[in-house]
């Protein structure tokens, strides 16, 4: 894979040959690390560079930023799961499950979730940066909603029976609680 992804870096023009095999030495012969670490530097190639891993581990890349949460989808695993593991549910198609991960030529990952939630899993490769994002901001959202929820509850609770202004409670003092 390494050379396959130093011969694309140089000929394209990204990197030179010297600078390509010294960043590759540098993350330690790790060609998703040189990527990601390009990537970091570079981000309009995220779309190209992510496309090429992929293509090299013969699944497809799949842009988390430009996906929609299913929200779900995502809580078929647990938050440190998805983290631990790397990868992340993202659509379900009858009997199959979708994941983004960041290793799709790990196998032994996949039976392991594939147990876990008893259901076949077929992946596509996303970075592991883009795992965490997507995770921690779903999750995110999910604690977030539900929290306004319980505060807009909790004021409408509050207020029930009470028209007088001077006796409510407003769901800003709740929130600042």
């Amino acid at each position: 894979k390494n050379s396959k992804i130093l011969n694309y870096l140089t000929e394209q023009g990204i990197l030179s040959e010297s600078q390509a095999r010294q960043q590759l030495s540098l993350v330690k012969g790790d060609g998703l690390a040189l990527l990601s670490e390009i990537i970091h530097e570079r981000p309009q190639l995220k779309e190209r560079l992510g496309k090429l891993w992929g293509d090299l581990l013969n699944v497809a890349y799949v842009n988390l930023d430009r996906t929609l949460v299913n929200y779900d989808i995502v809580r078929l695993f647990p938050r440190e799961f998805a983290l631990k593991m790397k990868m992340v549910p993202i659509v379900s198609f009858g009997e199959v499950l979708t994941v983004a991960c960041a290793h799709p030529d790990e196998k032994e990952r996949f039976l392991e979730a594939e147990n876990f939630i008893n259901t076949f899993i077929s992946s596509v490769f996303a970075f592991p940066e883009e795992i965490e994002t997507f995770v921690e901001l779903a999750y995110q959202s999910a604690e977030h909603l539900a929290e306004l929820l319980a505060i807009n509850f909790a004021a409408e609770a509050a207020n029930a029976g009470s028209d007088d202004p001077e006796k409510t409670v407003s769901r800003e003092t709740l929130e600042n609680q």
